[in-house]
Order: structure tokens, then sequence, then C-alpha cells
């Protein structure tokens, strides 16, 4: 049972304390979320054309390399591969495709949703999608649809993750 103040004393801290160290806590973590998120939606919308940002020219290094061929006739329609690039933390996908063929190639953060980039560039027998910053501790992956020159769709390739 609680017992009232007296008549004219003041009244105890009660809850009020409790109040202003929760609005402080709440306040604290909005100010890291809010913090944490540029970098967060940058991963996601990407660092640039490689190209564009001179990345493709800085200690570059293809992984997961991949030979297409046209299921239907076996001719070679050309080669992928991921990029990193240890002198700008990106990487993007690059293909190197024959003529009778156009490329689609993705890119994309493993494990997580709604990151794919796409191509920056795709003429004269060489595609590459824009890249994502921050990769030295991140891994992405990639794939390629392949069509033929007609626009009818040949078959996806997928390279991996790196």
């Amino acid at each position: 049972m609680t017992s009232l103040p007296a008549p004219g004393a003041s009244p105890s801290p009660g809850p009020a304390p409790r109040r202003r160290w929760l609005r402080a806590a709440l306040l604290a973590a909005a100010a890291i979320f809010a913090i944490a998120l540029p970098s967060t939606a940058y991963a996601g919308t990407g660092a640039g054309d490689p190209s564009a940002t001179g990345c493709d020219r800085q200690q570059t290094s293809p992984h997961n390399q991949i030979y297409m061929y046209d299921p239907v006739n076996g001719a070679y329609m050309g080669t992928a591969y991921l990029v990193y690039s240890s002198g700008c933390d990106t990487e993007w996908l690059t293909v190197h495709y024959t003529s009778g063929y156009r490329p689609s190639p993705s890119i994309w953060l493993q494990n997580q949703s709604g990151t794919d980039l796409y191509a920056a560039y795709n003429t004269g027998g060489l595609a590459y999608t824009y890249q994502f910053g921050s990769m030295r501790y991140r891994t992405a992956c990639g794939g390629v649809q392949m069509y033929r020159s007609n626009g009818s769709y040949v078959n996806w390739n997928y390279l991996g993750c790196y």
C-alpha cells in the first residue's frame, strides 16, 4: 500500500528520472541509427561506374571467371568475371562477349535483397555493371543473362560470389 505525501510536502521523484533516462537512451539510439544509415544506403545503391571513377585502373583482380557457351549450338558467347579493386575497395562484374550475342550482367550483395546493380556500359563486345563500394569485408555475387542479337533469350550464367 502506498502512502500519500503529507500536505505541503514535495512529491517524490518517482518515475520522472526513469522517463528521462529512457528518453535519453532512445535519442542516443536514434542518433546512432541516423549516423549508420548513410553507409548502409550507399552500399545498396553502388559506387558509380568503375571506368568513370578510375577504379578499373586501380589494382584490380578478376575472380570467378566463367566461359559462356550457347546451349543450342555450342558457340562461344563470351567470358564473365567479378572484378575487385583493392585501390578503390570496390567490386563489379565484367563481360567480354562475341558478336551475335548481348549480355545483361548483374551483381548483388550476398544475402541482401534489393541490392542488385545492372549494366553501366554495354557496347562493342564489353559490358560491365556499376560497382559496389566498401567491399573489403563484404561479398558480392554475380551473373549474366545472355541474349542473341535478335533479342531472344539464351541462358543464365551464375558466377558465384567473391
